[in-house]
């Protein structure tokens, strides 16, 4: 396996872990709940652990293979656009043309496919900072 920062993986891991928390509760969960048909007392087939579990698993995979992708000190230019690229050039796209197919809105499609933007953006923010 290529030369990984394991401190920034491990970082950015939470911290994209505590920005979902924010996207989707304060930030965006009033617009997300409507778009989706659901209430405040939604509650997901999944128990909650086993959902944060996941969570931050599928975080930390992304970490991961971002920082093998970045390498272990990346300039600030390669970090911070590589994390911007990936979101937007590379997940958005594809989760909006699966939210195309689905009829899902517009409205919905920009919360989903925003937050990876974030994700990635912090990582390589992340990256950049603690190389």
């Amino acid at each position: 396996m290529p030369d990984v920062n394991w401190v920034a993986v491990l970082i950015s891991t939470i911290a994209a872990f505590i920005a979902g928390g924010l996207w989707y509760g304060p930030l965006f969960s009033k617009p997300w709940m409507r778009e989706m048909g659901v209430g405040r007392d939604f509650k997901p087939n999944l128990p909650r652990p086993v959902l944060f579990g996941a969570a931050i698993l599928f975080n930390f995979i992304a970490a991961v293979v971002f920082g093998a992708f970045i390498g272990p000190d990346p300039s600030a230019g390669l970090a911070i656009g590589a994390g911007l690229a990936v979101g937007i050039a590379w997940v958005a796209p594809c989760m909006a043309t699966a939210y195309l197919f689905a009829s899902r809105s517009l409205t919905l499609t920009l919360v989903d496919a925003g937050y990876p933007v974030a994700q990635f953006t912090i990582y390589g923010i992340l990256f950049y900072l603690l190389r």
